[in-house]
């Protein structure tokens, strides 16, 4: 693990975006945003896997070497 704390970088009722270590999961990716930030409805937070363009669903982070940003909706 390179010792990079995940972080919410945003929010808002149907979406979020994290910022985490590259080495995440998935499941670990979920699992963060869920733990930290629970939807508040039945659904969880899911990684969005689908664009209209080739959007990359993990971006590398500018701010911080080793880590990406992932959008999750629910």
């Amino acid at each position: 693990m390179s010792g990079k704390v995940p972080e919410i970088v945003r929010w808002s009722l149907l979406s979020m975006q994290v910022c985490v270590p590259e080495e995440y999961t998935d499941d670990e990716v979920t699992e963060f945003a869920n733990r930290n930030h629970p939807t508040g409805i039945e659904s969880q937070w899911q990684i969005k896997t689908e664009y209209d363009d080739d959007t990359q669903i993990r971006v590398p982070c500018e701010s911080r070497r080793g880590c990406v940003h992932v959008v999750l909706i629910c």
